[in-house]
């Protein structure tokens, strides 16, 4: 499942979830999906970055996005009560031109290919 929220439309900016069930995890499927899926974003609406918001527990996460060129633009600190004690909350950005310079390529295989 991907999807955004809290759209900002005047600002220019979109946050993204993307939500793989844990039997389908570890294959191409997630970053298949987001990938077709802020492609789409990016082409029909006027967003010029999206943001993620990922817990600092979440290491799949932080490393997706991490390889992935999303660039960590904030940080609200033990902001979620987990396991033992409060943590923090990392907030990344995916600004448009730099998802195209790193992904447009393989973007174009996947059209072709789906």
């Amino acid at each position: 499942m991907v999807y955004t929220y809290q759209p900002d439309y005047f600002n220019g900016h979109a946050f993204l979830c993307t939500y793989i069930a844990p039997d389908y995890r570890g294959y191409f499927y997630g970053a298949e999906a987001s990938l077709l899926f802020i492609d789409h974003i990016f082409a029909y609406y006027p967003f010029r970055k999206l943001y993620a918001e990922i817990y600092e527990y979440n290491t799949a996460s932080l490393n997706n996005v991490l390889k992935s060129g999303w660039q960590e633009e904030g940080k609200l600190k033990q902001h979620r009560w987990h396991s033992d004690g409060y943590k923090d909350m990392l907030i990344f950005a995916l600004y448009r031109a730099e998802f195209y310079n790193q992904f447009g390529k393989l973007l174009s295989s996947l059209k072709k290919i789906g």
